[in-house]
């Protein structure tokens, strides 16, 4: 297992549950001209950042609403107050049977003031590397010490290009002990950042970029795009993400019950 690049915790089925009733339940005469799509973006850029980032309390849909509520009040964002204002009439109308929610914690956050812009440098994805036989030697041995199906995993793929000179090849970056704020973004099926492979200095490295724009506060995240072909280790791959496009798991299986 390990993330793999495209050009690397739930809310799960209650929160669904959850993202669905504040859908129908958003003020559909201020909402109009934005249909599903606008509510879903606030769910996802201002309704789940604000539960992460209530801690202890994130569980309580009544705090986080009123905090939420009472910031747009004091920006003059009436879209927002009006949201949050409806997950409220909706909650006291079905009870907490229905909003109890499990925050899933942050990981690295935006601090820089204004944000990061869309298609910005973020970090490099540094750590140890290592090649194919070498990696999965070590994995079968941390499995057989620790006895976990799912071990912890910092690694990531590094894609030796195929017209280079010493020709095509995949190595792996481990970044459990040695590494950079990259590797501890957290993963999201619908992320703002991607990792790429570059050459710089005429030396390959994975970088993660910005794909659209970051608001200061916001969490940094990118698609591990990892892949398992045991059963159960996917059973055990939660996403935690509760964005409107998760997949349920941060790994992809492809094991021979994948294709039937």
């Amino acid at each position: 297992m390990s993330r793999q690049l495209h050009s690397a915790a739930s809310l799960f089925l209650l929160f669904a549950v959850i993202i669905i009733r504040c859908c129908c339940c958003l003020p559909q005469p201020l909402l109009a001209p934005y249909y599903f799509w606008s509510r879903c973006r606030w769910i996802d850029r201002v309704f789940l950042p604000a539960i992460n980032q209530a801690g202890s309390d994130g569980w309580d849909i009544v705090r986080v609403a009123n905090a939420i509520k009472h910031r747009a009040q004091s920006s003059g964002d009436e879209t927002s107050a009006a949201a949050a204002e409806a997950v409220l009439a909706q909650f006291c109308a079905s009870g907490y049977p229905w909003f109890r929610l499990h925050p899933k914690g942050r990981g690295v956050v935006v601090a820089r003031r204004g944000g990061v812009p869309a298609f910005t440098f973020v970090e490099e994805y540094y750590g140890e590397l290592h090649t194919g036989w070498r990696w999965f030697e070590m994995q079968d041995a941390i499995k057989k010490i620790t006895q976990k199906e799912l071990p912890d995993f910092y690694n990531i793929l590094l894609e030796r290009p195929r017209d280079d000179p010493d020709g095509y090849d995949l190595m792996f970056v481990d970044a459990a002990f040695m590494g950079a704020f990259a590797s501890r973004m957290s993963h999201s099926c619908t992320p703002n950042c991607q990792a790429i492979v570059l050459s710089c200095g005429g030396k390959l490295t994975v970088a993660l970029y910005s794909i659209r724009p970051v608001a200061a506060g916001e969490e940094l995240t990118f698609d591990y795009s990892s892949v398992t072909e045991s059963e159960e280790e996917f059973k055990q791959a939660f996403c935690m993400c509760s964005t409107r496009h998760c997949r349920g798991s941060y790994l992809y299986y492809t094991g021979s019950k994948a294709y039937q």
